[in-house]
């Protein structure tokens, strides 16, 4: 609450700072205040910074918001963005990924999917919710036989989540 009172402030004082309206923006974000998020990294956009920072996260936004097409959009140009500064997300993809599947582009899910778990990142939890989202993918296209070896991948990769058994 405090770092949004003191952003819109300070945008009283200089209403052209996308340095202020990016911090507000990122906080309203953690608020859950998608909208309004959405609505300032817009603006910041629409002022010439379309840094990877502002892009991946008005595409998390409006994932979050439930806007999956703009959502794809976004985090398309994103993981574009970040794999040239090479600094790919696995983040950026997981969330792509399940963009796609609300869109029922499941080819597309499963190619983010794989990059996703091409970057291999150490966290179990991590790694098991990637093979989660591979077996729901695949058991949404009723391929039974790739579900079940991946929510066996899952439950390998991480037994204490017994969520893995649940999907």
């Amino acid at each position: 609450d405090r770092s949004i009172a003191v952003c819109k402030k300070g945008l009283t004082i200089d209403s052209m700072s996308t340095g202020l309206r990016t911090a507000m923006a990122y906080a309203q974000y953690h608020k859950s205040e998608f909208k309004n998020a959405i609505e300032n990294f817009e603006i910041v956009k629409a002022q010439g910074d379309s840094t990877s920072f502002v892009v991946k996260n008005l595409g998390y936004a409006y994932y979050r918001d439930n806007q999956f097409e703009p959502a794809r959009k976004h985090l398309t140009k994103a993981a574009k963005m970040l794999y040239d500064e090479g600094r790919d997300e696995y983040n950026v993809y997981f969330f792509l990924s399940d963009a796609c599947v609300q869109l029922n582009d499941p080819k597309a899910a499963l190619s983010f999917l794989q990059r996703a778990d091409s970057l291999r990142y150490p966290s179990s939890e991590v790694q098991s919710k990637i093979y989660k989202s591979f077996a729901s993918v695949y058991n949404s296209e009723r391929d039974w036989a790739n579900g079940a070896k991946y929510f066996e991948m899952a439950y390998k990769t991480d037994p204490e989540d017994k969520g893995s058994l649940l999907l």
